[in-house]
């Protein structure tokens, strides 16, 4: 099945391609890309067959590498490539722990990268909480790809349940949106 449609998790809930024309899922096959343990960096209509699958894993017929150890080697390349042929600017939403699979600082090096972030105000402290920041993320795609948003600057109109951008939090490379 597609990529999109494979993952069942808050994100992917939110991006909900079940609702996409075919133009939304042709901006979205160009400028998305979904990380995998299993398949490493995934265009959106690749197709795969779903699994579930921990970056901890360790592989014995490689040595006993991880899956972050396996495939860093293997994509940051191609990831940095990709990310310069689309204008060198990377807008992340991915969970932290998928930076793993590339040489992360590398990768900041090389390219621009601008990272949204989402968090709540409580007790007069920013705090994150997991799953609105995981629905959050997911929102922000569909809106990047139903509004084809092709500059980091045009995020700056997302607002979503009460998060929208905290100007005051923010930086033109790490964008805090806040309820």
């Amino acid at each position: 099945m597609p990529a999109i449609g494979a993952y069942t998790g808050a994100v992917f809930k939110r991006i909900a391609p079940k609702d996409f024309a075919v133009d939304d899922f042709l901006f979205a096959q160009q400028h998305l890309r979904i990380t995998s343990f299993l398949y490493g960096l995934l265009r959106p209509l690749d197709g795969i067959r779903p699994y579930r699958l921990e970056g901890d894993v360790c592989l014995p017929e490689k040595g006993g590498l991880n899956m972050f150890d396996y495939w860093r080697p293997l994509l940051t390349d191609l990831f940095i490539d990709e990310i310069k042929r689309q204008g060198g600017v990377l807008v992340n939403l991915a969970s932290g722990e998928m930076k793993g699979l590339f040489d992360w600082k590398r990768v900041e090096r090389e390219v621009r990268v601008v990272t949204p972030d989402f968090q709540v105000w409580k007790d007069g402290r920013l705090k994150t909480v997991v799953i609105y920041a995981k629905m959050c993320r997911g929102e922000m795609v569909r809106y990047i790809i139903r509004n084809r948003i092709d500059h980091p600057d045009a995020l700056r109109g997302f607002e979503w349940e009460g998060f929208r951008l905290d100007e005051a939090h923010s930086t033109p490379d790490h964008l805090l949106f806040t309820l």
